[in-house]
């Protein structure tokens, strides 16, 4: 069904903390640094300093204060998550959540096993749904471990957004979603065996261009490019490759890193473009899994 998108962001709750300051959080020592910097033109990343039961709460009043209308209906409350141990699965922290911003009627679910290509995949399957009820899609998560933090091409930083999706009101028009698995990769590269682990290694570019190539020969050339925060020399191989020169938005990057599912989302949040300018936004998880939609500029603004 047709839907329109808009992005809330908290206001405030959130430090940038410069590469060489993560060495206790994410492991990172100064040597891995400089490369990151030199190589992978990462600065800083965000970091909250709430908890994960508390991490949404001011996304979440940011969206519902925009648009208090979502009170009195019932829709669907979506967390998109990579990570399928940090979310106090013994708890009921997004029942609590949503009782606590008074939408406790809504229906509250999670969407996983994609990886930072989660929030992405969870708009192709609401673009193919028959279900008309609103949605807010929550995504982003807590570094809280080296392991999940520090890449070798990136480092993850923690964004909490909350974006809403409905028929009547929004910034962004979905036009359509498309998803690809390449589900013979999905053990964690640290468990791959080493000559599937060299296949991944050249077939993940590869699958990521033949997708992009793909959607690019159906959908309407893009204005602008909006992919995730994550190997910007692969991102640079591919504008060179489709000609996407200065459309290539990689605003973000430097200030905010690779931040799970958020990445186009705050990208979205923060792109000037005029009414019906069409937006290609891309993501990849390990797995791998290959997700992008195509926007459009709405005129109904919130």
């Amino acid at each position: 069904m047709s839907r329109l998108l808009s992005v809330y962001a908290p206001d405030a709750g959130l430090a940038f903390v410069a590469l060489p300051q993560l060495g206790a959080s994410h492991d990172l020592r100064a040597a891995a640094a400089r490369t990151l910097s030199r190589f992978y033109g990462l600065e800083q990343v965000p970091q909250s300093e709430q908890q994960h039961g508390r991490l949404f709460d001011d996304a979440l009043d940011s969206a519902l204060t925009a648009q208090p209308g979502l009170r009195g209906e019932t829709g669907v409350v979506w967390y998109c998550k990579t990570q399928t141990h940090n979310s106090l699965c013994y708890d009921d922290w997004l029942g609590v959540l949503l009782a606590r911003h008074g939408i406790g009627h809504w229906q509250a679910q999670s969407f996983s096993m994609t990886h930072c290509a989660s929030g992405l995949a969870l708009l192709h399957y609401l673009q193919v749904s028959a279900d008309d009820r609103p949605v807010i899609l929550l995504c982003g998560e807590k570094t809280f471990h080296p392991k999940t933090s520090r890449l070798s091409v990136g480092v993850l930083g923690e964004m909490p957004l909350a974006c809403v999706l409905q028929a009547t009101q929004g910034h962004w028009q979905l036009r359509a979603a498309a998803v690809r698995h390449v589900p013979r990769f999905y053990t964690s590269a640290a468990h791959l065996s080493k000559p599937l682990n060299q296949d991944q290694q050249q077939a993940f570019p590869r699958e990521l261009a033949d997708f992009l190539a793909l959607l690019q020969a159906k959908w309407p050339q893009p204005i602008h490019i909006l992919p995730y925060n994550l190997n910007k020399p692969l991102l640079l191989q591919l504008a060179d490759r489709f000609g996407w020169g200065e459309r290539l938005n990689l605003d973000t990057l430097a200030s905010h890193g690779h931040l799970f599912c958020s990445d186009v989302f705050l990208k979205l949040s923060r792109l000037s473009a005029r009414t019906g300018e069409p937006v290609l936004v891309f993501a990849a998880g390990m797995g791998f899994t290959l997700a992008a939609a195509w926007l459009e500029r709405a005129s109904i603004s919130s």
